[in-house]
């Protein structure tokens, strides 16, 4: 019998069934509406009663034994008599039977939203079917989601429903009915054919991703939901709907890992732990070598060799290396295994280590295409070379420890408290999830008291680590190591999500030029952190906590234009800021940059932006000697400069332009005399003060030096004040014809002096 008719009579059958069952639930079901495909967003297809795929328009009509899926991050909208009533969500899937009058909606797995707003007569009904239950939808908003496990859960965020179960062994009928903000969960035969129904109150972050996509897009449901009353805060689910759509796609994509893995393991019929050599067939024989088809799985027990395993490898699909570690019990017996060439696990074929231990030395691979499972405290000791491309398991505190060369361009889930400590170079290209109580440590090696190892950690553009609940990604691990931070980098190009209760902790080196989100704690008391633009800081409840230097560097649409926004008071100078040659803006976001001996400098090709970003405009740079030297293209839009040290610049203009827009720079004080603001030295240069003030307060300070012949000094609405005993507001050598429009300026009152010596003068003041 041919596929497409199996499938036929599958959905007659179904449809036939479906509407001879659960009278009760019908009772009321007369006729039914007319259930069109509204719209699509990604991969869905359309199947139509004899399996055939089925070209898809915008309002085409779903028939009787349709059936509509979608992909992974794929929508489809489905209207009920051109109203909007069903969206499904991504990796879904819906059949469509109708019977006479009864329409009804069969979600065979993933999960749906469910808003009937328009007002049914007595004779229309829709019906939505799980594998475990059937329910009446009228004028209610309800989202379904059938499990993997079959287990089926229903929300009623606006309404009451009532929810109908059958036993399928007596074909007695239970009903449950559950109201606004309350959640049932119904568990197949939990009892002797018997579903469990439970009924419990849900919150906001119940609320999955595409739901809240669609509270955000649609407002016509926004605000009836708002005038009905749901118990919830839509506005909060709304906000948080793009997080949580990323994250439960993320979620989905390790439940599909999950359940391929749990696939591959129903083929491991024996169990690792018992010893001795077992090997299963596929067929009706014994299990060993005869009766039926050849074995598929080994077990090799504690005393196998590396021979052994190599031979399993090629011989088996699935191997298991039991108790082959040091054992105590065993007399102190190393029964470890230690590679002597490249071991390599094929595509398809599957290794578990069982309380295992295998050591790779310096100049030997470990290539894994296949899948890789360290269970019960198992370890993988690599000072080679690692690479997985495939799937890398690591459960109940088993260990992945890299002393040479790690490489990532699969997966790899840690869980179980399980934990990969790098002391050397690991490169993430793939995803790496950490689950229940595991951690990721990357150390520098510590070596003597003179000398440790650096240690690397690279997420590289395509790679994603995601840090959950109870897990920390450890950049250096806690203060206690004996490890030099200074040798230990953590570098994000890529995306690292830090989950509710989830941590990382920094006490190196750390740049993110990629995504870094932190919905949990992230706690820095790292020498350096930089941080782009794409990241997401939530500093709620002090989770986000600084004691390094710390930056957030943003990258813009224009390759060379960047933007640094300070996430704490820094001391000291980074590298992005030794020598600007390209447009860079410094957002001093309320923080105080302190620079001593090492100023800002902007070359002839470089532009430098400062700004405060913070409500307050309390950011501010100071420091000892030279601030801000600058041969190219200087602006101050807001801020403040402070110098604070005896016979000390602010701004030193080399060459080219400095503009001032607004912000204030304030020369000197009670202990710091001698003080120049800005001094314009170039040939040819030129300063535009457009706004804000400039405020010589120190004894014989001056707000502005034009120390050149032939510089230009221009004022629109700033000022420049002279405060301090013996200061000046502008200083300008002899031979620079400049007296008469520093006198207009004086009479505009935009220089002026209170204690000070003069307003401008032609000598030091």
């Amino acid at each position: 019998m041919g596929e497409n008719m199996k499938r036929l009579i599958s959905v007659l059958l179904f449809c036939l069934l479906l509407f001879s069952s659960m009278p009760v639930a019908f009772a009321a079901d007369a006729s039914a509406a007319t259930l069109r495909l509204q719209k699509t967003e990604g991969a869905v297809s359309v199947q139509n009663q004899n399996g055939r795929s089925v070209s898809m328009l915008d309002g085409m009509r779903l028939y009787s034994g349709y059936t509509v899926a979608t992909e992974a991050e794929s929508y489809a909208h489905i209207s009920l008599d051109n109203t909007k009533a069903i969206k499904l969500d991504a990796s879904s899937e819906v059949q469509v039977c109708k019977s006479g009058s009864k329409l009804e909606l069969h979600l065979v797995s993933g999960s749906l939203l469910c808003d009937v707003s328009k007002t049914l007569s007595d004779n229309e009904s829709l019906s939505i079917r799980t594998s475990t239950t059937i329910t009446g939808i009228r004028g209610t908003t309800v989202f379904f989601r059938q499990t993997e496990s079959g287990v089926t859960e229903v929300y009623v965020l606006h309404g009451t429903i009532t929810l109908t179960t059958n036993d399928p062994l007596t074909g007695e009928s239970r009903q449950v009915t559950v109201t606004t903000g309350q959640i049932a969960t119904v568990s197949p035969q939990s009892e002797v054919g018997q579903p469990q129904m439970e009924v419990d109150s849900f919150n906001e972050e119940d609320i999955p991703g595409y739901v809240g996509i669609e509270l955000a897009e649609n407002e016509e449901l926004h605000q009836r939901l708002t005038s009905q009353g749901t118990g919830q805060d839509l506005s909060l689910i709304i906000r948080n709907a793009e997080d949580k759509l990323q994250n439960d796609r993320k979620e989905a994509e390790r439940r599909q890992q999950e359940l391929d893995h749990a696939s591959n393991a129903e083929k491991q019929n024996s169990n690792p732990f018992f010893g001795g050599i077992v090997n299963i067939g596929n067929g009706g024989g014994s299990g060993g070598n005869g009766g039926g088809s050849s074995p598929t799985s080994i077990t090799l027990p504690a005393g196998s060799t590396e021979t052994d395993l190599r031979n399993a490898l090629q011989n088996y699909n699935d191997i298991i290396l039991s108790n082959c570690s040091y054992n105590e019990g065993q007399g102190g017996t190393d029964y470890s295994i230690t590679l002597t060439s490249t071991l390599e696990i094929p595509e398809g074929k599957t290794l578990t280590l069982g309380n295992s231990t295998l050591h790779n030395p310096t100049g030997i691979s470990i290539d894994s295409e296949g899948t890789l499972i360290l269970n019960n405290g198992s370890l993988i000791q690599n000072y080679g070379l690692f690479t997985n491309d495939s799937t890398l398991n690591l459960n109940s505190g088993s260990i992945l420890e890299n002393y040479g060369t790690a490489t990532n361009n699969g997966t790899i889930n840690l869980t179980g408290e399980s934990t990969l400590v790098n002391y050397a170079t690991v490169s993430n290209y793939g995803a790496i999830n950490i689950y229940s109580g595991s951690n990721i440590s990357n150390y520098s090696h510590y070596i003597s008291e003179q000398s440790s190892i650096p240690s690397t950690l690279i997420n590289q553009s395509d790679g994603e680590i995601t840090v959950n609940a109870g897990c920390v990604l450890y950049n250096n691990g806690d203060e206690g190591q004996d490890a030099s931070p200074t040798g230990c980098t953590l570098t994000n190009l890529g995306t690292i999500t830090i989950n509710a209760d989830g941590t990382l902790n920094n006490i190196g080196i750390f740049n993110s030029e990629g995504t870094f989100y932190v919905h949990g704690t992230y706690s820095d008391t790292g020498i350096q952190c930089y941080i782009v633009e794409k990241s997401i800081l939530e500093a709620n409840n002090n989770k986000v906590v600084f004691r390094g230097n710390a930056f957030a560097i943003e990258t813009n649409d224009v390759a060379d234009d960047r933007k640094l926004v300070l996430l704490k008071d820094i001391e000291g100078l980074s590298q992005a800021l030794q020598d600007i040659s390209t447009n860079l803006t410094l957002d001093l976001n309320g923080h105080t940059l302190t620079l001593n001996d090492a100023p800002l400098n902007v070359n002839s090709a470089g532009t430098l932006t400062i700004m405060d970003s913070s409500d307050g405009e309390t950011g501010t740079i100071t420091g000892t000697g030279t601030l801000i030297t600058s041969a190219g293209t200087l602006v101050v839009n807001s801020g403040t400069i402070s110098v604070g040290t005896t016979e000390a610049t602010g701004i030193l203009i080399t060459s080219g332009t400095f503009t001032m827009n607004d912000g204030t720079i304030l020369v000197g004080s009670d202990d710091a005399n001698f003080g120049t603001g800005v001094n314009v030295e170039g040939s040819a240069s030129s300063f535009i003060l457009n706004g804000g003030n400039i405020t010589a307060t120190g004894d014989y300070s001056k707000g502005v030096f034009l120390s050149s012949t032939d510089v230009t000094f221009t004022i629109g609405n700033g000022v420049v004040i002279g405060e301090g005993d013996y200061s000046c507001g502008v200083y300008y050598i002899s031979g620079l014809d400049i007296s008469t429009l520093l006198q207009t300026y004086v009479d505009l009152g935009k220089i002026s002096t209170t204690n000070g010596l003069a307003t401008y003068y032609q000598q030091l003041c």
